[in-house]
């Protein structure tokens, strides 16, 4: 798991590096949404993305670090920015890719909880079954012992 949380890591910063470049070599009217660069505005919402992400990525540890790469989900505006960039970004479709990512977070985190019950009655479980194991294992060392006994009774008698 670490290796793959590495992996995506230097995936986010070799994005977070292109926005530099990509500043210096287009300028800032780029990235300008109000300005005569068609798309400008995916630009922007990309660039945004890829920085949340990659602090997130860095800050977050644990669930909370599991939870924050669902902003993966909105990256697929790279791949609408590639297949077809004439896609104007409308605040609708924006609204609904947060909700989906809301959803999934939510959903996680139902999950979570789900989980920490399933382990708790695990646990408990386990605890009883070992008991029942102690209580089985001392009953064996007093049966053997009883039928220890037993067998010297009857070789003293036999004897």
């Amino acid at each position: 798991m670490e290796v793959l949380s590495n992996i995506s890591l230097t995936i986010n910063f070799l994005f977070l590096f292109e926005i530099p470049l990509t500043l210096w070599a287009f300028g800032i009217r780029y990235m300008n949404p109000f300005g005569s660069v068609p798309h400008a505005s995916l630009h922007l919402f990309d660039s945004i993305i890829i920085i949340t992400t990659f602090v997130l990525e860095v800050i977050l540890r644990g669930k909370e670090r599991e939870l924050a790469g669902l902003i993966v989900v909105l990256r697929l505006w790279r791949l609408v920015k590639l297949v077809g960039g004439n896609v104007p970004i409308s605040l609708d479709l924006l609204c609904v890719m947060v909700i989906v990512v809301a959803g999934v977070v939510v959903g996680a985190g139902e999950l979570e909880e789900e989980n920490a019950h399933i382990l708790a009655e695990t646990k408990q479980q386990l605890e009883e079954v070992m008991a029942q194991l102690e209580e089985a294992r001392d009953e064996n060392m007093r049966l053997r012992a009883r039928f220890n006994h037993t067998e010297l009774v009857s070789l003293t008698r036999d004897g």
